[in-house]
């Protein structure tokens, strides 16, 4: 099949694949949020700070931050175990207390969270008994090495533990993780699904599945839950299903892996992450950072129309030299609309309606032609109802 190469947008500026400011301002962009005033701090914790002795006294969540002023947030079970660092990306790591029981050791490796990954991270932190933080970062992508020192502070009133007193987490019943929850694969595709109170799993929204079913169970020990949800794009008979399966700690952070097929495409795989709607450590649901104010559609009389929603971005242009009806359709994952810059991947390319079959092409994640794994950024300017993208200024409608 012979097609015109693909162009998302004119002109187009690749982010330039970077070093730890991106990656940490990545974990923190669903995990942010706290008061980073208690970032950096030394020792000044309040009450809710967690006492020397026991692992499950350091379980929790904690806003660290670099020395150039990017954040992220982690969260540490009663085990020690790293369970999450925002909904973006993946990690590990353990918490030990060191010996005497004055403080403990926290070490985190984590990476892009994609499948080929271009960018990974250390961290070799300590933290005291009064919760604060410090330590250092190394990150290595295929510009080099970077590395730098990071403070923080445990969050007033985080615990890990299964009950007790004021701040502590969830009681660990089916009841305490019902609710939405937003996911993102690792390619993009953005997901919504609905657990209720006793663990079933109904109702899902999202770019690829329509029509869902599962159940979520307890952990043993309480310390989370795991979830397993099958679906598919709702169409008669299904072009395209999927399984999910993952888990979720008491901070309402998910994680998991998935595979499906799809008739036209093949078989997929990867992973995701997201949060649960009003947990501790999540920003607007399904809304990148800065994103809000481009909701809705604007329009250009050549430039097209665009439909920002959430984290998703559809520009639809007419490409009338392949027939009065044919449109070029580019979707995009919104990782962040702040500071005046689009920062995205692709998540779709299509030319539709064309007058020969032959010029016409669909392509998601796994198709051939496109660098999904790639980010890219497009500067852009908001003046009242006129948003200014690319070679055009496009009016709100």
């Amino acid at each position: 099949m012979t097609t015109k190469p693909f162009r998302p947008l004119r002109p187009l500026r690749p982010l330039r694949p970077l070093v730890i400011a991106a990656f940490i301002a990545g974990l923190s962009a669903c995990g942010g949020g706290g008061d980073s005033s208690d970032a950096g701090g030394g020792s000044g914790g309040g009450t809710q700070q967690p006492s020397t002795g026991t692992l499950a006294s350091y379980a929790g969540q904690y806003d660290v931050q670099t020395q150039d002023g990017t954040a992220l947030r982690i969260t540490v079970d009663a085990n020690g175990q790293v369970t999450s660092c925002g909904a973006a990306y993946a990690c590990q790591g353990t918490l030990a207390l060191k010996p005497g029981g004055q403080g403990a050791s926290l070490q985190i490796t984590g990476n892009d969270g994609q499948t080929t990954v271009g960018l990974s991270v250390n961290i070799d932190a300590s933290v005291t008994g009064a919760g604060a933080v410090s330590g250092t970062w190394t990150s290595r992508s295929s510009e080099g090495t970077s590395s730098g020192t990071l403070t923080g502070q445990k969050t007033p009133g985080s615990t890990g533990g299964t009950g007790g007193g004021t701040g502590s987490g969830p009681a660990a019943t089916l009841a305490s993780f019902a609710g939405k929850y937003n996911l993102r694969a690792n390619e993009g595709t953005a997901l919504q699904f609905t657990a209720a109170a006793d663990g079933s799993i109904k109702t899902c929204v999202g770019e690829v599945v329509y029509a869902c079913n599962g159940t979520m169970s307890l952990e043993t020990g309480g310390q989370g839950a795991r979830f397993t949800v099958s679906g598919n794009d709702g169409e008669s008979p299904p072009d395209t299903t999927v399984t999910l399966t993952g888990k979720v700690d008491l901070q309402g952070n998910a994680t998991g892996s998935y595979n499906g097929t799809s008739k036209t495409e093949g078989s997929f795989s990867g992973t995701f992450a997201g949060t649960r709607e009003g947990g501790s450590s999540t920003t607007s649901p399904g809304t990148a950072q800065g994103c809000s104010a481009l909701a809705g559609s604007w329009t250009h009389s050549v430039g097209g129309t665009w439909a920002f929603s959430g984290s998703k971005a559809v520009l639809t242009l007419n490409s009338i030299n392949y027939g009065p009806r044919a449109q070029q359709i580019t979707e995009l994952a919104l990782a962040s609309c702040a500071s005046g810059a689009l920062q995205y991947k692709i998540v779709r390319a299509a030319l539709i309606n064309t007058v020969d079959p032959s010029f016409a092409y669909d392509k998601k994640p796994g198709s051939a032609g496109v660098d999904w794994n790639k980010n890219y950024s497009q500067p852009y300017t908001l003046s009242g109802r006129n948003l200014t993208l690319g070679n055009y200024s496009y009016a709100k409608q």
